[in-house]
């Protein structure tokens, strides 16, 4: 088990800003959660989850269960 420095969920994570965000924030170890509207397989970063919602009709219990340090 890999240990990360913080919890960080990116919204948007199949945008240019999103995803050019995640391959920073993931290499300096921090843990990637992805959320986007889309399933985008194009994006090559690593993330522990990636999540397909949209936010605006998104319950906030469920980002909640995430436990993140940063969104």
């Amino acid at each position: 088990m890999e240990d990360f420095l913080m919890r960080v969920l990116i919204t948007g994570i199949g945008g240019f800003v999103g995803s050019n965000l995640a391959e920073y924030l993931s290499s300096m170890n921090y843990e990637i959660i992805g959320v986007d509207k889309v399933l985008n397989n194009k994006i090559q970063i690593k993330t522990s989850e990636y999540i397909v919602a949209d936010l605006t009709s998104c319950d906030e219990s469920v980002i909640n269960s995430y436990k993140v340090d940063y969104i």
